[in-house]
């Protein structure tokens, strides 16, 4: 084989895990924000927007919300992605156990809720679904996260 054929390969392998997050290199944004964009998927009024309506929802006493927009898992199955990084963040209150993550894994097409244990019930399990697949996933089949996570 020739020495090009090799330098792509390898160059094509190498390059693959950089678009690739893990969950100890995504620092917990909390409290000073709640949404973790490491490559800026999002845009900036997006994620002013999130912000805004989690620091509504936290002053309220309803939760902590927090989202991650990544590109790639890098193989994990999203939802322990999403379950260990709102285990090592510590999303909501201790006692109440009362928090939610919104990830987006863009280039894995995957999105997912998790709910801490204080407000995991099959209700907010239902509402999460029904959000999930009648708003955010049509705005996400249209290439349309940003709204697709504000909605």
């Amino acid at each position: 084989m020739t020495r090009r054929f090799w330098s792509v390969l390898a160059l094509l392998w190498l390059s693959s895990p950089l678009f690739a997050e893990r969950v100890e290199q995504l620092p917990s944004p909390l409290p000073r924000t709640h949404v973790a964009d490491p490559r800026g998927l999002l845009a900036a009024d997006t994620r002013a927007e999130l912000d805004r309506l989690a620091a509504t929802l936290d002053r309220a006493g309803r939760g902590e919300l927090g989202f991650v927009v990544i590109g790639s898992t890098g193989g994990v199955e999203p939802r322990k992605f999403a379950t260990d990084v709102f285990n090592r963040w510590g999303i909501g209150d201790r006692q109440r156990n009362d928090g939610t993550l919104i990830l987006l894994a863009k280039d894995d097409r995957a999105a997912e809720i998790v709910f801490g244990i204080g407000i995991d019930t099959a209700t907010n399990r239902d509402h999460a679904d029904r959000i999930m697949q009648g708003t955010m996933v049509p705005r996400f089949r249209d290439g349309n996260y940003d709204q697709a996570l504000v909605a």
